[in-house]
């Protein structure tokens, strides 16, 4: 039996969530304004994405979209609370789900390592 939900299950589980309590956020397309300049005419014409009404429900925002690295993030908190309440070593439990995920989530590994330097760099800082 597997500890991990696998990415797809999680993504749609994380969608269905969002629809449940969507609540509106400011519409990327016209920052809230409802509507946009037309870049022809210069006037100003009602927004296709939200209607006019400035937002739009956050599921259907692509900031609030479910990502692989809120995936691994969200693995990882709960391998360390898994690993904390059964007292085994969240090293070695986690490297090899990271090592998957890293080969087969896209930008999860570009953010592995990014994460990594800014640690490196916070340790030199601190020294």
């Amino acid at each position: 039996m597997s500890l991990i939900v696998p990415y797809d299950q999680w993504k749609e589980q994380r969608l269905k969530e969002m629809q449940e309590i969507d609540k509106g956020v400011e519409c990327p397309d016209c920052d809230g304004d409802g509507e946009i300049e037309c870049c022809e005419c210069g006037y100003d014409r009602v927004c296709k994405r939200c209607y006019g009404a400035g937002e739009i429900a956050a599921s259907d925002h692509p900031q609030y979209q479910p990502s692989p690295i809120q995936y691994y993030e969200a693995v990882k908190a709960d391998m360390e609370a898994y690993c904390s309440w059964t007292r085994k070593d969240f090293s070695t439990m986690f490297e090899p789900i990271k090592q998957q995920m890293c080969n087969t989530l896209p930008g999860v590994d570009h953010y592995i390592r990014q994460q990594n330097r800014i640690a490196q760099q916070d340790l030199e800082t601190a020294s």
